[in-house]
């Protein structure tokens, strides 16, 4: 058959009006619905179920009004959500999945007593997954229940011991309550349950932002020993010594995490020169690629030396890479500009600051220079 011939009956069969077919077939648009929201169609789902003819006495009403009830949950929903799901309940739906679902429904809406009489109703099948133990907790845990949080958390690890998700939230609820020495043997469980570093860096994130560094660096410490070589257990440890003023030490941790991220050279430099380890701190400036992050380090260094003459010199690679359009930058050249005698060169830099903390110390060091200019031995 010639190709247009073939397009033309193609055409012809297409034109067909539905009504000339030999038997009309009926959609099931529950069963089209159910498909459509597996996949993730949620508004062409929600059309099909639209098109169920609900005078229809054959029509599974348990089953539609559940599919509307999970179709209003993944829309956010959450108060249809109920509605429907009693509504299924009331036509012979015997699933109690649903009060599951309806205690979701109820915690996003924050009516937490009625999510728990939910998971409640629900029975046994509420206490076949530990996410649902550390639902009902976290209703309590909101309710100020704390005694009831904890109970359900215990009930959770004793059915699914090795779940380490209770094992946080109890320790979660305890250092929220204060009680870190009852909360720490919570986070050896989290901690042996993972297997991880980031186990023990989240449980010591916590600890830091409540201000128990103690308790963070002997976990951390910990870790570093299980983990030698994660970086960023060496990191955390490194700046919780940080907040305890121990610099050096925390330099060495950067140290040894550049050796597995050449990330924190830049790092380990900068709290090089922080804790005065003036060398060390140019060793790791050296290993840096952005020249930028480099030179902008090195003029720090070399203020810290006192090396002026040497920082001087750097003004034309500051300039090259436009870092003097930094006013922090054009000022601290200005500095060492004015510590190797050259005035006029520093006063072109302090002519063109205009941050108002610079421009004071501008004035300060304009003085300075005129002292010296009025009696020069004074500044030799």
């Amino acid at each position: 058959m010639r190709p247009l011939m073939m397009l033309f009956l193609v055409l012809g069969l297409a034109l067909v009006p539905l009504s000339a077919k030999t038997k009309e077939e009926k959609v099931d648009f529950l069963s089209l619905a159910a498909l459509l929201m597996r996949d993730g169609y949620y508004d062409r789902a929600e059309q099909a179920l639209s098109e169920v003819d609900t005078n229809d006495t054959k029509v599974d009403m348990a089953r539609f009004y559940t599919l509307h009830g999970l179709l209003s949950t993944k829309l956010s929903r959450f108060e249809e959500s109920i509605t429907y799901f009693y509504k299924a309940i009331a036509q012979g739906q015997e699933d109690k999945t649903l009060y599951i679902y309806i205690a979701q429904s109820h915690f996003s809406l924050k009516e937490y007593a009625k999510a728990i009489e939910a998971l409640d109703t629900a029975g046994e099948i509420a206490k076949t997954k530990a996410g649902l133990f550390g639902l009902k907790a976290q209703c309590y845990f909101e309710l100020e229940q704390a005694q009831n949080a904890i109970d359900v958390l215990r009930e959770g690890m004793a059915r699914f011991d090795e779940d380490s998700t209770l094992y946080r939230q109890t320790f979660f609820y305890l250092a929220h309550w204060g009680l870190f020495q009852e909360a720490m043997p919570y986070a050896q469980g989290y901690i042996a349950r993972e297997k991880n570093a980031k186990a023990y860096i989240a449980i010591a994130s916590l600890l830091k932002k409540a201000k128990q560094r103690a308790l963070a660096i002997g976990l951390m410490e910990e870790a570093k020993l299980a983990y030698p070589k994660d970086a960023d257990a060496m990191v955390m440890l490194a700046h919780l010594y940080i907040d305890e003023g121990k610099l050096h030490a925390a330099a060495d941790l950067f140290d040894q995490a550049s050796i597995y991220e050449s990330k924190y050279i830049k790092e380990a430099g900068e709290l090089y020169r922080r804790a005065k380890a003036l060398y060390r701190a140019l060793y790791f400036n050296a290993q840096i690629l952005d020249q930028k992050e480099k030179l902008q380090q090195r003029l720090a260094i070399l203020l810290e030396f006192g090396d002026y003459e040497i920082a001087a010199a750097m003004e034309q690679s500051l300039g090259r890479v436009g870092l003097i359009e930094n006013e922090d930058i054009r000022y601290a050249l200005a500095f060492t500009l004015f510590q190797t005698g050259e005035y006029g060169a520093c006063e072109s830099h302090l002519a063109q600051l205009t941050r108002s903390d610079l421009f004071r110390k501008a004035i300060e060091l304009r003085k300075s220079i005129q002292k010296c200019q009025e009696t020069p031995w004074e500044c030799e």
